[in-house]
């Protein structure tokens, strides 16, 4: 069982689930970003972070999160990006609690954008999912079929 965790090709596929769906998250928002700055103010971000902070945020998390998707799909600095969704992912999860702790879990959650309308219950488990790929790319030391193995000069073989 954990040898399959530590394999190549689920560090591969991983890297592609997490990263189309950052790319998902990502488009669906910046289709429509202003309204998001209106939804982080009206939730001030679910009262974890100030006014200022959460309409900066809105403008910011699209395009972050469409960076880091492409990155995880071409397969390029996937540690540094890894840290970055961590650090995404740990936000998603504040918020989407907090919602919950809130007694607003049958809300639509803006996680997509107009592309797919989901609650924040269904968020948070999409959040957890996120949580295990990111750390499975951190901590899996392979690079299959990346560009950081092309940069590298290592082709398609697993590094260990």
């Amino acid at each position: 069982m954990f040898a399959m965790l530590g394999s190549r090709y689920l560090a591969f596929l991983f890297r592609l689930v997490l990263g189309a769906i950052l790319i998902a998250a990502g488009a669906g928002k910046l289709l429509r970003q202003g309204g998001l700055v209106d939804v982080a103010a009206r939730l001030g971000i679910a009262g974890i972070v100030p006014e200022p902070l959460s309409e900066a945020s809105a403008w910011a998390l699209p395009p972050l999160e469409t960076l880091l998707g492409a990155l995880f799909v071409a397969g390029l600095f996937q540690r540094p990006a890894s840290v970055g969704a961590l650090l995404l992912v740990f936000g998603f999860m504040a918020v989407n609690v907090s919602s919950i702790l809130g007694g607003t879990s049958e809300l639509e959650c803006e996680c997509f954008g107009d592309i797919a309308v989901i609650t924040t219950g269904n968020a948070l488990l999409i959040d957890a999912a996120m949580l295990l790929m990111a750390v499975q790319v951190l901590l899996h030391r392979g690079e299959f079929l990346s560009l950081d193995s092309r940069l590298k000069g290592h082709g398609t073989t697993d590094q260990h």
